[in-house]
């Protein structure tokens, strides 16, 4: 092959390179193009996703505080772990038995899942275990409303905490229930950008998260909350533990208890492995513009509205 021939295939090489580039840019270029104009679309999609007006409002008579632990038939294990520690809070308690997901049949889980609504939100597909978490803890809520009790402490099973620490807690947060409808003791290690509203003694103190914080493995929840989130819990459109924080949807005065003490015992997940978001913006355009869009307009909603019940609750 001569030196001629050579040169006319690298130039042959060089510019399929150039133009396969370019055509590349021009596909991106025109994409981002059809984002702009398609956001103010996207933009109002999945603002307000819930009815939060409860059908049937609770009862004001209810009195005390019962413990509620959630727990599947299959892991007395567990059960055997938490039940020492519930057993030292002054409190009456009952073993919630949870839903497992994994054994619910398609059929239902279509009825309790709005598929496409939470692969917008959440960017990826439900797993069963979250359907079942779900019902567990809708179980739990339903199961407060129907009882003489003002407050349920909800336990998920998995938990180490100090059984003292909370005693107080509850019982100081229940002589102060205009402060609050759902208190958190979360175990996320994201700081959540934390307003204080009050000192609760000692280290402890009640606030309100300006950022998204996980876990659902410990809180205490009132009658109003109860009953505004087990109504409009499904079908599903979020984890459970995404919607039932969305405060400013549900009008509920959602804190959390600072600093963390809860920890998770080093149990295998009962609740399965959760599927990720595609790892290329561009693998999904519509997911993830929806996810993308529905995740900034929850950190501004959260921002925004949890300054403004920041400032209602510090002026009482």
């Amino acid at each position: 092959m001569g030196s001629g021939t050579l040169y006319f295939s690298f130039y042959e090489s060089y510019i399929g390179d150039v133009k396969r580039k370019r055509s590349s840019l021009f596909k991106k270029t025109l994409f981002g193009i059809l984002i702009l104009c398609a956001l103010p679309f996207f933009f109002f999609e999945g603002a307000f996703i819930y009815s939060w007006v409860p059908k049937n409002p609770p009862t004001s008579s209810a009195q005390g505080i019962i413990v509620y632990v959630i727990n599947l038939d299959r892991s007395p294990h567990r059960w055997a772990s938490i039940l020492p520690q519930v057993q030292q809070l002054d409190f009456p308690m009952e073993r919630i038995t949870a839903i497992d997901g994994r054994l619910l049949p398609e059929a239902e889980i279509d009825k309790l899942v709005d598929k496409s609504s939470f692969l917008a939100l959440q960017g990826r597909p439900f797993h069963k275990g979250e359907v079942g978490a779900a019902l567990s803890h809708v179980k739990a809520w339903k199961a407060l409303l129907d009882s003489p009790y003002a407050y349920a402490l909800v336990f998920e099973d998995d938990v180490v905490f100090d059984p003292k620490r909370v005693q107080r807690l509850a019982s100081l947060l229940a002589e102060t229930p205009n402060d609050w409808d759902m208190a958190v003791f979360k175990t996320d290690k994201r700081p959540g950008s934390a307003l204080t509203l009050r000192s609760l003694g000692g280290e402890d103190k009640l606030v309100i998260h300006l950022r998204t914080t996980w876990g659902l493995c410990g809180y205490l929840i009132n009658r109003k909350a109860a009953a505004v989130l087990a109504e409009n819990a499904f079908p599903m459109k979020l984890d459970i533990d995404l919607y039932s924080k969305r405060f400013w949807e549900s009008g509920l005065k959602i804190v959390s208890i600072e600093p963390k003490f809860f920890v998770e015992d080093n149990f295998p997940a009962d609740i399965g492995k959760k599927l990720k978001a595609p790892p290329s913006f561009f693998s999904a355009p519509k997911r993830n513009i929806q996810y993308h869009v529905a995740r900034m307009k929850m950190r501004v909603m959260r921002i925004v509205y949890g300054l403004i019940l920041y400032f209602q609750l510090r002026g009482k």
